[in-house]
């Protein structure tokens, strides 16, 4: 109860027991009384504030790792060839920087040579690059690998025909176990180049000499950089297109199975700008 109505309760009191008292003189009539504001009630209110967040940063597209559309096959095939180095030829360090490799690509649009299961590089036939401009070379056997892709940059797919590739093993300063036999699988990783963060990249492969088929070969790629940690599988050839990509550096790692991994790994590090 309020100060205020409790007040008006006693008043109230007061009255009935004056009304049943004998009656008496009047008495003097008090002056009227003003409470002081000081004591008289009041009233509060609390007001809560709260600080006003940080606008949020806008969020992020997600980075996904997807299929590509499956492409046909060519009607015709490229001829391809490496003519130099030979097969087993032993290559000197000191020539190195001197011995060109040279390729035959009848036939192909674009061609690119990948050293020891390396990313491919792309190359021009009229302008053969040095066996120094590969990549690095320590003594013992190396591999030699050219692949056709189309106008666009992406790797022919015979389908169940014999893949549009060439392979050579050869050795520097001493002969070793060879690096690759005719007739064995082989993979290799074909990635774009460095491109703006956001856009589109295919993650490219060449399987020869195998098929990535149900209950055949599968190719495993795994992609780890910012936003995304994905393993993905092709059983039936396609390559993978990275969606999203956010500026950083993604390091793909491609295997080839046969429902188990049985073929080693080849890795590689890609940075988007």
């Amino acid at each position: 109860m309020s100060k205020t109505r409790l007040t008006a309760a006693l008043a109230l009191g007061l009255a009935a027991c004056s009304a049943a008292a004998p009656a008496q003189s009047p008495a003097p009539t008090p002056s009227p009384t003003v409470e002081s504001p000081s004591t008289s009630p009041s009233a509060s209110a609390s007001v809560e504030t709260r600080a006003t967040p940080p606008p949020s940063a806008p969020t992020e597209p997600p980075v996904e790792l997807v299929l590509a559309e499956p492409r046909p096959a060519p009607a015709t095939l490229p001829a391809l060839a490496i003519v130099s180095p030979r097969a087993e030829q032993i290559v000197p360090s000191s020539k190195l920087a001197t011995t060109t490799v040279k390729v035959s690509a009848r036939g192909a649009a674009r061609v690119c040579l990948s050293l020891d299961a390396r990313p491919c590089v792309d190359v021009d036939p009229s302008r053969p690059p040095a066996l120094s401009e590969l990549g690095a070379l320590a003594a013992g056997p190396h591999l030699l690998v050219l692949v056709a892709r189309d106008e666009s940059g992406a790797v022919l797919r015979p389908g169940k025909k014999p893949g549009a590739f060439a392979a050579v093993s050869f050795h520097v300063e001493k002969r070793g176990k060879a690096a690759w036999r005719a007739g064995e699988p082989i993979l290799i990783p074909v990635l774009p180049p460095k491109s703006a963060a956001g856009a589109e990249r295919m993650i490219d492969f060449f399987l020869g000499n195998a098929e990535a088929a149900a209950g055949k070969h599968l190719v495993q790629v795994s992609v780890v950089g910012p936003g995304l940690t994905r393993a993905e599988t092709s059983d039936d050839g396609r390559p993978f297109k990275l969606l999203g990509a956010r500026r950083g550096t993604y390091t793909v790692r491609i295997a080839l199975a046969r429902y188990s991994p049985e073929l080693g790994e080849s890795g590689s590090s890609t940075t988007e700008h």
